[in-house]
This record gives C-alpha cells, structure tokens and sequence, in this order.
C-alpha cells in the first residue's frame, strides 16, 4: 500500500510518504508491516531521509541533506556507515583508514592509511597496510604486514609471515615457526 501525509509536513521525524507491505499479523486478525519504504521530513531546509524497514526496524538510512548511508545506523555520519560486523568474501580496499569493530573477510585486507579496530582483523588472505595495523586479534593465513607504523595487538597475532618496518607490539600471544 502507498500512504502519504495528504498536506505540508513539518513536524521532524514525520513520515511524508511511504510504499508498505502488508501481510497479515501472527493471530491473522490485522495488518502487520513487514517491509516498508519511507521518506521522513529530517529538517527545516526540506530535507528528507529515505528509510528502509523490515519488521519495523530501520535497516538502511539515506540522509537527505548529506546522502550519507547509513546501514543498522540511523545518522550516519560518514559516507557509508555500517553497525555490525561487515563480511567480505573477496578483497577489502582502502584508499585512506579503515577502522571498525570487526573485519572480516575471505579474501584480502589492504589499505593505504591506518588498519584501526577495535576488535578483530581477520583475513583468509593477507592483511597489507602501508601505515598501522592496530587491532584486538590480526589474523591472517597469508602475511600480516605494515609501514614504519608497525603492527600492535591487544590480543593474537597470527600470520604466515609478520612484517613490518616499524616495531611489533603484542599484549597477547606471538605464534611464530622461527623468530
């Protein structure tokens, strides 16, 4: 169903249209919204955010005025804005940082800033970084490397070979054939 706010929206966070699909609720006795798209009056200058729910949570914002996405987060604050763990099953590049909570992919980690998190750097690849790896646990099955910055761990720190130019600093554990 379409449903639209039939006059001049200005009340923030007011849903100005909306495309919605029903089903039926679990006792099958009222509509029940499973997915909905949204438009939401966002700010005095006429902006809109564009929302997209399922089961009547926010899974994806678009902000009107920056056009930054938003995906489980709802003011993005960056171009694109991911809450949660981002998988990727072939190559991770970064022309600049990539930081985040936990990183994960099947292929490669590169980039050409800082490879900051806060939890854990897992790559079934390698990890190629040309400033830090800072990390919880750095995992890779190929090598791990870094520039002057060096590499420091809060946790492990496991590859087929650990490079860097700068100094490795690990609080948990070094697992190496030779050192």
């Amino acid at each position: 169903r379409f449903t639209d706010a039939n006059t001049a929206v200005t009340t923030l966070g007011a849903n100005i249209g909306s495309f919605e699909w029903v089903t039926a609720d679990a006792t099958g006795l009222g509509p029940r919204t499973t997915a909905a798209l949204r438009a939401v009056y966002s700010d005095t200058n006429g902006n809109a955010n564009v929302i997209l729910q399922t089961n009547s949570t926010d899974r994806i914002t678009v902000l009107g005025a920056t056009g930054n996405v938003g995906i489980a987060n709802t003011a993005p604050l960056h171009t694109l804005a991911v809450s949660g763990t981002v998988y990727g099953s072939s190559t991770l590049t970064a022309v600049g940082n990539v930081t985040g909570g936990n990183i994960i992919t099947a292929g490669l980690v590169t980039a050409t800033g800082n490879l900051v998190t806060g939890a854990n750097v897992v790559a079934t690849g390698y990890a190629s970084v040309t400033g830090n790896v800072t990390g919880g646990n750095i995992i890779s099955l190929g090598a791990v490397s870094a520039g002057a910055a060096g590499i420091t761990a809060t946790g492990n720190v496991r590859g087929g070979n650990v490079n860097s130019d700068g100094n490795i600093s690990v609080t948990g554990t070094v697992i190496a054939d030779a050192m």
